[in-house]
């Protein structure tokens, strides 16, 4: 028999001992482990293996509860009754409820700053409240700060992955899901929490990266009134009329986004079965239906190649050097057109353009051709992908690359045919492909895309464009593999070290996919994003002082959309840079001509309000924005248009912060640019008006709430006495908020009402009033 022999074992060793005053010292290893979303557990563990100390959780969480960085007890449904009772109080212009939290002798009140983190958590929408335990009350508090409470905004959400969710990296206009609930009375009294421990839901969630409170020119206290009058100051500087209305009813808005016609039976009509041309009926469609965009774009290019060469030979009969005088006429080109090509280029288009090429010259038609038709071949394929996708459509495709596509991309067989497989036309051409399907859906097509990227890059190298922005594109940086691509690197950092404009451009598109993909929330994350941030900043200034105008344009718009994802703090950064270009540009004058360098300082002006807006202060905000849209619709290109409407959007963004009764103020803006699109109907974008329509339906449900916070501030006009029943006095409120309407000029009312009620007849006998015998009142339904 076996006797199993038990060792004696040391006793377990108990916790020391720790006062919280002898706790503080270790106060910033703490927060800084719970502010980069570490549970209780794991640091606890943290304390203990890097530091050496051994506390007892309940310990912790008192050291938490003491810096005012627990949130033990609100579990996401009691945070989404503390957001919906907050979100209605404001909405009835009353001040927050007072919060409190933990034991009636150890209680905290949750700050402000809490209170308005919790209302901007959008991933409560479809949590049920849980009320349980937890009443409200109005705090007692001077007339000043309920005021100052009312007003004030609440956060800008950085980090959410439904916002800003375009597929492009924009943003989409506003939902409206908290917008149109019902108003519901909420009940006052006091909220105190007990310490549940172990309670089903509760959680340590990690804290959402907010904007800095404390930033330069941070005012989040501004009132509705201030808002407004800095708008209605804003648009009359544009010189906007005040006294229209919006009409909704535009035949131009509610008509389809394209006006397709019957594509049956359309056959490309070729008596040569190898010349180049689609092969799909629908393209052909198109081709054939915007033939006149494509003299229009080929011109486009024609006159501007002459202007170069007309500067060219007024230079040279001042005796600069040929050299010298081509660099200046490209340069003068660039600034005043937004498009710096060499002229080596610009005389090759000419030459091509002049000499009316055939498409079957002998001297190159054959090897072009074959590779033509390959290239047709591969992007055809790609398309008829979209085509066939059930959930994909060509006009969702072609909807935001409108004009590259009736201009260029559809005339590519025929670019192809007149200027040869290796022309300036095809490479851009092909980039423009690149980067509608890229946008549209690079998950779908992924790698396939590279071919395109390759023969672009490659022909703008061929022609001496190989290190212009017009040969990039912002999507390159998708692709895994990409030879030219690569190579295109390498030459950058060779010629210019690691500040270009593209490589600047691909640090910024670096920095917006780090904040997409929710990244920048670990401790390795934030500090990668702020050494980004601070490489843009220093290249951003280097860029500006060493390249024109048109080389950073493009790189000064992605700017723009970098600064609406940032933290206020580091938004803030770029707030020098950014005044300094503008000032440098010539300020807001008025003076300056439109140009590359007019551009510029409208993309710096946006990405200002941006800046501010991220930081709350929405004022200078808003008159950037208002000056920027002042600068964009100085000009009538189709480019500049498209930013146009863009920048009503943020205006719109901005305002939407702050609650419907300021968006109403936008009204003369959205009736200006209805205008200005309804007069250019042939050149409106279908995204111009794709985002207007969201503007005007988030107008109209705006308009309809004010009205519905009206009607209840509503009283009868009669009295309630004995002989009114519940339907008679309906009938009565109904007829007081009728005429109420039409004398705000609302006269769309149904009629006849719908009480919901029966006809009922009410006399003297029945009810005991001062009714004369024999008359009696009728309610109709």
């Amino acid at each position: 028999m076996e006797l199993g022999v038990v060792e004696p074992q040391p006793a377990k060793t108990s916790r020391p001992y720790h006062k919280l005053k002898d706790l503080e010292q270790y106060k910033s290893f703490v927060l800084q482990k719970h502010g980069a979303g570490m549970r209780q557990k794991a640091i606890l563990l943290a304390l203990k293996s890097e530091i050496g100390v051994d506390i007892e959780p309940h310990r912790l969480k008192r050291m938490l509860d003491k810096w005012g960085a627990s949130k033990r007890n609100l579990t996401k449904k009691r945070k989404a009754h503390i957001q919906k009772v907050v979100v209605e109080r404001r909405r009835g212009k009353k001040t927050d409820p007072q919060v409190t939290l933990g034991r009636t002798n150890r209680s905290r009140v949750l700050t402000q700053d809490d209170i308005d983190e919790i209302v901007n958590m959008e991933d409560l929408e479809d949590v049920k409240p849980n009320a349980d335990g937890m009443e409200l009350c109005t705090p007692s508090s001077s007339p000043d700060q309920c005021e100052t409470t009312m007003a004030a905004p609440p956060k800008i959400h950085i980090y959410d992955e439904d916002s800003h969710s375009d597929g492009d990296g924009s943003w989409e206009p506003y939902s409206n899901t908290d917008r149109n609930e019902v108003l519901e009375d909420v009940s006052t009294g006091t909220i105190s929490e007990g310490t549940i421990e172990g309670e089903e839901g509760e959680e340590e969630e990690a804290p959402e990266l907010e904007s800095d409170q404390e930033s330069a020119g941070s005012n989040p206290r501004e009132s509705i009134e201030q808002l407004q009058r800095v708008i209605t100051a804003q648009i009359k500087a544009l010189g906007i009329q005040e006294d229209e209305e919006i009409d909704i009813l535009d035949d131009f808005l509610e008509a389809d986004s394209a006006e397709m016609e019957d594509i049956e039976g359309l056959v490309y009509d070729s008596s040569d079965s190898e010349e180049i041309y689609w092969k799909d009926p629908l393209l052909q469609w198109y081709s054939r239906r915007y033939v006149g965009r494509y003299y229009h774009y080929i011109n486009m290019w024609k006159n501007i190649g002459r202007a170069v060469v007309r500067s060219l030979r007024d230079y040279l009969a001042k005796g600069i050097p040929f050299d010298d005088a081509a660099e200046r006429a490209s340069a003068e080109a660039g600034e005043e057109y937004g498009v710096l090509l060499p002229y080596k280029a610009w005389k090759t288009i000419l030459q091509m353009c002049d000499d009316c090429p055939c498409p079957f010259h002998e001297d190159r038609h054959k090897r072009d051709e074959e590779e033509g038709m390959h290239i047709l071949s591969y992007i055809e394929d790609l398309l008829e992908a979209v085509m066939e996708h059930p959930s994909f459509s060509m006009e969702n495709l072609i909807a935001h690359w409108d004009y590259e596509f009736t201009d260029s991309i559809i005339h590519l067989p025929r670019l192809i045919r007149e200027y040869g497989v290796r022309s300036f036309f095809t490479a851009l051409c092909l980039r423009y492909i690149y980067d509608m399907l890229a946008w549209y859906n690079f998950g779908f097509f992924g790698d396939a895309l590279s071919p395109l990227a390759c023969c672009s890059l490659r022909n703008f190298e061929r022609i001496g464009m190989g290190l212009n922005t017009l040969s990039w594109s912002q999507f390159y940086l998708k692709l895994t593999r990409c030879k030219e691509r690569d190579r295109l690197f390498e030459r950058l950092r060779l010629h210019y070290g690691v500040s270009h404009p593209i490589l600047v451009q691909m640090e910024i598109d670096s920095a917006i996919d780090l904040i997409k993909q929710k990244h920048s929330k670990s401790p390795a994350g934030r500090k990668t994003l702020t050494g980004l941030v601070s490489k843009i900043s220093s290249d951003l200034e280097y860029c500006s002082r060493n390249f024109s105008a048109v080389y950073t344009s493009d790189m000064l718009m992605n700017l723009t959309e970098l600064l609406g994802l940032l933290p206020a703090s580091d938004a803030m950064k770029f707030e020098s840079f950014l005044q300094d270009r503008i000032s440098s540009s010539g300020g807001f004058t008025g003076s300056e001509s439109v140009g590359a360098s007019f551009y510029a300082a409208a993309h710096c002006t946006s990405g200002l309000g941006i800046a501010y807006a991220q930081a709350e202060n929405y004022s200078r905000s808003l008159e950037m924005l208002f000056r920027a849209y002042g600068m964009m619709a100085q000009d009538t290109t189709p480019a500049y248009q498209v930013r146009l409407v863009t920048l009503l959007q943020e205006i719109c963004w901005v305002v939407d912060i702050r609650g419907p009764v300021l968006y109403l103020s936008l009204q003369p803006m959205l009736v200006d640019f209805q205008k200005h699109i309804s007069k250019n109907r042939k050149s409106a974008n279908w995204k111009q008006i794709q985002v207007f329509r969201r503007l005007c339906a988030k107008y109209e449900a705006c308009r309809k709430e004010y009205l519905k916070e009206e009607y209840s501030n509503i009283l009868t006009h009669r009295s309630a006495r004995r002989s009114v029943t519940p339907d008679l006095q309906l009938h009565f409120y109904y007829e007081s908020v009728e005429s109420w309407m039409y004398s705000q000029g609302v006269y769309d009312i149904p009629d006849p009402m719908n009480l919901g009620g029966q006809i009922m007849e009410i006399d003297s006998a029945e009810t005991g009033a001062d009714i004369p015998m024999g008359d009696s009142i009728k309610v109709e339904s």
